[in-house]
């Protein structure tokens, strides 16, 4: 199963593996930062919660969860082009029909710049036009395949803090993919004016000690930062080399590292079965 959404930040590249530290034996999935979901839909787990402080990002998905091939027909009948492109960014959302609604985001999303999220201090989309390089809307099979996906997927949007610890059970798991910060802002502004701080991550931090104390297990990504690694020392980690794609020439993306921390032990998992 896919995702069909284009993100910043999205993991695509890393599934390869993230989907490793997976296992059937799990209760629960949960992504508290859901974004594109790619590791959710690769995964195609039985049970799940997802969770975006985007709004605009949940009832697409709710849309697409309840009438994937309206939402697709509206999304595909809009025309890329720069000024279908701008006009559509310049409807009030509030204004629409869900489905319609969600065919816009799903658009601007395929249209935009780099596929981010951004909004004024005013709450508009104001990424611009990417143009046609982005690629055509995916396929309706793979909208369809992700609206089973998102039956089977509790949906909310709060702050992640609330949707992690109100939320832990005894051998559930977490996926933790928070938004890149830097100097108490975040690398690009995907909320607007909200930003994931080095506070935000410290509460992160604090949410993955209480994980690992209920008995339920996490797999945490974030950018190589050695404050980040000194605060979570304690729990296995791992670096993996990933693109970073946010630039606006193709020459600034790098390769970087990018960490894996988890509370998983891999060799107990391969022997523990059932009993994990």
């Amino acid at each position: 199963m896919t995702a069909f959404l284009r993100w910043a930040g999205s993991k695509r590249q890393l599934l390869p593996t993230l989907t490793t530290y997976w296992s059937e034996n799990f209760n629960t999935y949960h992504e508290p930062f859901l974004g594109s979901g790619s590791l959710l839909f690769s995964l195609s787990p039985n049970k799940a919660a997802g969770n975006d402080l985007n709004k605009d990002l949940i009832q697409m998905y709710e849309a697409v969860r309840d009438n994937p091939k309206e939402t697709y027909r509206e999304a595909l009948d809009l025309e890329v082009t720069k000024e279908v492109y701008y006009a559509t960014r310049g409807v009030d959302p509030r204004e629409l029909d869900p489905i319609k609604r969600a065919a816009r985001f799903i658009y601007l999303n395929r249209n935009c710049f780099n596929g981010i999220y951004r909004t004024n201090k005013s709450g508009k989309f104001n990424v611009p036009f990417s143009g046609k390089k982005t690629g055509s809307l995916p396929s309706y099979e793979i909208f369809k395949n992700a609206s089973k996906q998102l039956r089977r997927t509790r949906l909310t949007s709060v702050d992640f803090e609330e949707a992690i610890i109100n939320d832990i059970h005894e051998n559930d798991f977490f996926y933790l993919d928070p938004p890149y910060i830097s100097r108490d802002k975040r690398i690009f502004s995907e909320y607007g004016p909200e930003c994931f701080t080095e506070d935000d991550m410290k509460r992160l931090i604090d949410c993955t000690d209480e994980i690992n104390k209920r008995g339920a297990f996490f797999l945490l990504s974030f950018a190589e930062c050695d404050r980040t690694m000194n605060n979570l020392s304690r729990f296995i980690t791992k670096k993996v080399e990933t693109r970073r794609v946010i630039a606006s020439s193709s020459k600034k993306r790098r390769i970087e590292n990018e960490l894996l921390i988890t509370n998983i032990d891999f060799d107990i998992k391969k022997t523990a079965g059932s009993d994990l």
